[in-house]
């Protein structure tokens, strides 16, 4: 099995946006039937999906290229497409890093076809999000919803623009919450669903049914690069976290603690290893052998948990950390 990004490669050429008129969604706990469920999250969040085509400027010796534009000194302009999606009224989009990475120019098209060009307001390779922004106001917006709070077997919808057709939704269950170590993004703690994910989904919204955004599409599973029912998307938590960075100052900082953590023979914590002198680790008391178990009132899994969950934490913030010491790494 490989693992592929869910950008598309394609021709500079116009596309259209499905039009749909934003409506209220029912709540979970209403008498709707459950397909109008699903319509009501297509028409009310539609509106706010973008399309984007992204111009840049390729190495020809990359692999995906066959040829070399003579007028362009060797380089030679290409376009990729993907989806994002508006969180705030006044334009700022969020999508994925590798969509934009090495544009040049950032077409979005939305509400009907309408096209604007977008400014890359910086990236997180780490994580796999991107922040866009074009001039304008009142632009219907997605809410981010709880991540946290979501349950495996829970119905979702991705919504994106694959394989160079019109705004789609799909449907789905969260198959797996806290996904790491697939190599995907160096900072992973993925959402798992079966909801068809195919190329020109990447940066999308994963939806729940009260039409909250718990997830960004970023990448799937697959042998052939389509859809499989493995596709996995960038938590809203971590992005909510990401995203202030980003606007402020370009890029993210993690946060630094001084802890070397490993994972637990049996059970679930973060085994401390090492301590680096003088870290705020050391300062507040942390030392070799002790097992983390709880971070900020959550309990602790494993240590990607903790790294991810910890390393957003803005510089100079304190953290609740909840420890058990004189216990085997191996209990």
């Amino acid at each position: 099995m490989s693992l592929y990004r869910i950008s598309t490669l394609c021709a500079a050429t116009s596309f259209l946006m499905l039009s749909a008129y934003a409506g209220e969604a029912p709540s979970l706990d209403s008498q709707y039937p459950l397909s109008k469920m699903f319509t009501s999250v297509g028409k009310k969040n539609f509106p706010g999906v973008v399309f984007i085509r992204v111009e840049e400027v390729e190495d020809p010796t990359d692999s995906d290229i066959n040829h070399v534009n003579p007028y362009h000194n060797g380089l030679f302009p290409r376009t990729k497409r993907g989806s994002g999606f508006f969180v705030s009224a006044d334009g700022y989009i969020i999508t994925s890093a590798h969509i934009v990475a090495g544009a040049t120019k950032i077409i979005v098209s939305f509400d009907r076809g309408k096209e604007l060009e977008a400014t890359l307001v910086g990236t997180d390779a780490a994580t796999d999000v991107a922040i866009l922004k074009v001039e304008g106001n009142d632009f219907f917006y997605l809410p981010l919803g709880d991540s946290d709070a979501i349950d495996i077997g829970e119905w979702i919808t991705a919504v994106g623009l694959p394989s160079k057709l019109e705004t789609s939704l799909t449907l789905g269950v969260v198959s797996s919450r806290g996904r790491q170590n697939l190599q995907i993004n160096d900072f992973e703690d993925l959402i798992q669903t079966d909801a068809a994910i195919n190329p020109g989904n990447s940066g999308g919204p994963l939806l729940n049914l009260n039409g909250e955004v718990i997830g960004m599409n970023t990448s799937i599973l697959s042998q052939a690069g389509e859809y499989t029912g493995l596709g996995f998307a960038v938590p809203s938590n971590m992005a909510k976290n990401i995203m202030p960075q980003i606007i402020d100052r370009g890029n993210v900082v993690l946060s630094f603690l001084g802890l070397y953590l490993r994972a637990l023979e049996k059970g679930e914590g973060a085994f401390v290893y090492k301590v680096v002198p003088d870290s705020p680790a050391d300062k507040a008391g942390i030392q070799k052998g002790d097992i983390i178990v709880e971070y900020e009132g959550s309990a602790v899994k494993s240590p990607g948990f903790f790294r991810n969950t910890n390393a957003f934490k803005k510089p100079g913030a304190t953290s609740d950390i909840k420890i058990i010491r004189g216990v085997s790494c191996t209990q």
